[in-house]
């Protein structure tokens, strides 16, 4: 037990001192050292004429519609969601409990509370 206490002291005694030297003195580098904005400038710089070389096509949806995998069309077409019917409800129109005439009208609602998906197997993708 005491030399627990002994190592834990050390341990604390070592920790306090080395943070009461500045940190600019542990750190050594030379005065010409290159900042981060001028690293990246020069990587810029050196890039630059490989980006320009490279033909870039200036309409890129051509011929890849339909092709081309998206995040829109990849659950929908691995998970498709199951037949949902909407139901219109038409409200006569009648007097609410106030006894203010209510006029008629349509709502929607799906015959379903939840939306549900098929698993990739159950049905065929047409």
């Amino acid at each position: 037990m005491i030399m627990l206490v002994k190592v834990g002291l050390i341990s604390l005694s070592l920790s306090i001192a080395s943070c009461s030297t500045p940190f600019l003195n542990k750190v050594r580098h030379s005065g010409n050292a290159k900042t981060i904005e001028q690293i990246y400038t020069q990587h810029e710089a050196s890039i630059a004429p490989v980006l320009r070389s490279v033909p870039y096509p200036s309409n890129l949806d051509t011929g890849l519609k339909g092709y081309t995998r998206e995040v829109n069309n990849e659950l929908s077409l691995h998970f498709p969601r199951l037949p949902n019917p909407t139901i219109v409800l038409y409200i006569f129109p009648h007097l609410s409990l106030e006894g203010t005439p209510v006029p008629g009208y349509s709502t929607t609602f799906p015959m379903y509370e939840t939306v549900e998906y098929a698993l990739p197997w159950e049905i065929l993708v047409q």
